[in-house]
């Protein structure tokens, strides 16, 4: 997982590469999405997907990465 505070190109990233980051489950991930403890994906087409810089920048106001 990249550093905090390191600059993260932009990419938009599925829930599998979430899954990975996270060390979750696809159902965990989707809980947590409900719970407020991930941030809400992006739709695009038919494709659920989040922005790497959002969810740096919300790991980052949770006080770290490891949240």
């Amino acid at each position: 997982m990249p550093n905090p505070t390191q600059e993260v190109p932009f990419r938009y990233l599925k829930v599998a590469d979430l899954c990975e980051i996270t060390q979750k489950g696809r159902s965990s991930i989707y809980r947590d999405i409900e719970s407020g403890v991930l941030p809400k994906p992006t739709k695009i087409g038919g494709a659920t997907r989040w922005r790497s810089d959002e969810l740096v920048e919300f790991f980052n106001n949770l006080g770290g990465a490891d949240k």
